[in-house]
């Protein structure tokens, strides 16, 4: 279960944007304007989320709620759950995080969209500003350098050409991100903006690599 939408819902924790709405660690949020609830980065990070943790915060609910005789929420905890009768299953460590609508069609697809605006994504590329490639070109041989890359047979949906970028899965979104972005713009794309868009890359191998990356997906040139 990876949509946030829900998974606060099965875990009976509070909703997502909760001073303690994160199901995966304790960050608590703060409040902007009033009324925006933002995260801050925390140095030291927050405490992980772990099973023993969260036997500690349904015993203080219990004793929070005898006090009041209220419904009252610990850390972000409602209650106990129904997963927590599951042999075998860790409740905190049992939910991954929805990268699918956050990072695949969320913020990829969004980069994609803008940095291939034949206005907005003028200046990302080199030689465009100064008129000497377009767009079309651009997605042409961009097109070229990804059909030169073969997956293994561990990937079970191949990304098709950017040209047809509009009609993409999620999972080609992640394949767009994770393997292909980098090399195949290497050259294309300015320094400043490649490297911008190699950290995203990064970021979400680590987020996978547990998980997606596992497999060992092997990439090879065809002949």
């Amino acid at each position: 279960m990876y949509n946030s939408g829900a998974r606060f819902k099965i875990l009976n924790y509070q909703i997502f944007h909760a001073k303690f709405g994160c199901t995966f660690c304790y960050h608590e949020t703060f409040k902007l304007e009033g009324k925006y609830t933002c995260w801050s980065v925390q140095d030291p990070p927050a405490e992980i989320r772990t099973d023993a943790s969260l036997q500690s915060d349904l015993h203080n609910l219990h004793l929070k709620s005898q006090k009041t005789q209220l419904e009252v929420a610990h850390r972000g905890v409602k209650g106990p759950c129904s997963l927590m009768e599951l042999k075998h299953f860790s409740v905190a460590q049992g939910f991954v995080v929805d990268y699918m609508h956050a990072i695949c069609v969320g913020c990829v697809k969004e980069h994609l969209v803008w940095m291939l605006h034949p206005k907005l994504g003028k200046r990302m590329w080199i030689g465009m500003e100064e008129n000497r490639i377009g767009t079309e070109h651009l997605i042409k041989v961009i097109d070229k350098r990804m059909s030169s890359v073969q997956s293994s047979t561990s990937v079970f949906r191949h990304l098709r050409k950017l040209s047809m970028h509009a009609n993409w899965k999620a999972r080609e979104y992640l394949l767009w991100i994770v393997f292909y972005a980098v090399p195949c713009l290497t050259g294309l794309m300015k320094e400043k903006y490649l490297l911008h868009l190699s950290l995203l890359s990064a970021a979400i191998n680590n987020l996978l690599h547990t998980c997606f990356l596992c497999h060992k997906h092997v990439w090879i040139k065809r002949k």
